[in-house]
């Protein structure tokens, strides 16, 4: 990679956490969280997701939000900065797969 690339990349970087920390730090809470605290408290009670209460994505989210929320206890803020988080790694790791598939011959 070139110095250039370097710099992109880590100005990117941070082009995709602005909003991220602008989301966290606003005081409204949005909607999705209510749906996201409450799969969370399910699947840290032990209920079973798909059987035991609705979920309409992969629940890997559920259980680490579940192994979150027994140490940073449950409510709207740290749902909010657990899915900020999950939005902000999942962004980088779409950049960095698309890097990956630039740099590689046709």
């Amino acid at each position: 990679m070139r110095p250039e690339e370097h710099r992109l990349g880590a100005w990117l970087l941070v082009a995709l956490a602005v909003p991220r920390l602008a989301r966290i730090l606003y005081p409204q809470v949005w909607p999705e969280d209510d749906v996201l605290l409450q799969n969370v408290l399910a699947a840290a009670r032990g209920l079973r997701p798909y059987l035991d209460y609705a979920q309409p994505q992969m629940p890997l989210l559920d259980w680490i939000g579940a192994a979150y929320i027994t140490v940073a206890g449950p409510s709207h803020r740290s749902m909010e900065f657990l899915n900020g988080v999950a939005i902000y790694v999942t962004s980088v790791g779409v950049f960095r797969l698309g890097l990956l598939a630039i740099d590689r011959p046709s």
